[in-house]
């Protein structure tokens, strides 16, 4: 049976599965935030937050509740409005 390779964070011993979670979670210590609005300038450690910032320039609402159609641009939104049904 194969072991399991964990990454372990030198700053804080918290251990990853792969490299690049640990490289990804390393960026809380240095501060670094590499992905950046191309409309305001805000940054962001991860690409995923970038694009869900990036929703905020935008009239885009491409998730559409159901019961009442109102839409919002997260679909995590839309969940939480859902149980308000």
């Amino acid at each position: 049976r194969r072991r399991k390779q964990t990454h372990a964070c030198e700053s804080c011993n918290k251990t990853f599965p792969s490299r690049s979670k640990l490289e990804r979670h390393f960026l809380i210590h240095t501060g670094q935030k590499p992905f950046k609005c191309s409309s305001c300038g805000k940054s962001f450690r991860q690409s995923t937050h970038l694009k869900i910032h990036q929703l905020t320039h935008t009239e885009e609402r491409p998730f559409q509740c159901c019961f009442c159609q109102k839409r919002f641009k997260i679909q995590s939104k839309l969940m939480k409005h859902k149980q308000l049904h």
